[in-house]
Order: C-alpha cells, then structure tokens, then sequence
C-alpha cells in the first residue's frame, strides 16, 4: 500500500526516488524498499509524506484522499542562488562596467532600469572582474621558474600540481 501511494505522488509530481531520497535525508535504497514492499513503515514516514505534500494517513491507507489534511505547496523562491568569486572589481572597473548600460536606460523608468540592472549585474560584474590580471598569471609573469603556470581562466583538466 504505502510503495503504491508513493509511486502514485511521485508520478503526480514528476518527481524521481532520487529527488525524494534527497528531500528527506535518506538514501534512494531506502526509498525504493518502501515502494518494493520489503520495508513495510519508516521512522521517517512523516516527512515523505510532507515531500510528497500528502499525509502519512493517506500513504498508509486510513484514507484514499491525498489532499485530505494535507500540507499547503511551498511558495516559489524569492531567491536565485549564484556562485560569485568574493573579490569585487574596484569601484571605478565597475562604474566603467555600467557606464554602456546607463547610456541606453536613459529612456527608462526607474522600475525599469531597477530590473534591467538586476538582470545585468551577474555579467557586469564577470566582465569588470575578466578585466583584472589573473592572479596566477601575475605570478608567472613576476617569477620565471612559475612560467608555465596554468591560466586560471582557461578550463584545464588535472589538478594543475607540480610535482
């Protein structure tokens, strides 16, 4: 019963043993010992049942209704996760970054350009920072035994060690 009901909610969802396995701690195995049959209950039954946004009533078949009880969607994000380098360009590499940009908003409103900025900073900011010396190379050009020093914005395959 609680195997067919997950199986009936991942599919609902379009969700995998896998996303499930992940959004409550446990590992995909364990999941799909549940959806087999050969493990019959799990201590954590009541956060499948909240990732699957049902009840464990109705995983274990006290009730046929999923939605009866059942916890609310989460709300979309407000938040767009991004990996950033934490050295900033210097004020003026970025002023000079945005100075094109500032050129043509000029007939935008002000939530206009808010938003325009927001979708522009993620490359403004990659462009200023491309424009200072890599590190790496700043130290193969000052000490020559480092001259063939991997670049750091070039992609290379190994761990870029010398032995």
């Amino acid at each position: 019963m609680i195997g067919e009901r997950i199986l009936k909610r991942l599919e609902f969802l379009g969700k995998s043993q896998s996303w499930l396995a992940r959004q409550v701690g446990l590992r995909q195995p364990t999941i799909n010992a549940l959806v087999r049959g050969t493990s019959q209950s799990s201590v954590h039954l009541h956060k499948i049942a909240r990732a699957l946004l049902t009840t464990v009533e109705y995983l274990t078949g006290v009730t046929d209704d999923p939605d009866e009880n059942a916890p609310p969607p989460q709300p979309p994000a407000e938040h767009r996760l991004t990996m950033m380098a934490v050295a900033w360009p210097t004020e003026e590499t970025l002023a000079a970054a945005l100075r094109p940009l500032l050129a043509i908003s000029r007939d935008m409103d002000e939530a206009e350009l808010a938003l325009e900025l927001a979708r522009q900073l993620p490359s403004v900011v990659a462009t200023a920072q491309s424009a200072r010396p890599s590190p790496v190379r700043a130290i193969a050009d000052a000490d020559p035994k480092f001259s063939e020093a991997p670049d750091v914005d070039s992609p290379q395959t190994g761990s870029g060690r010398r032995n």
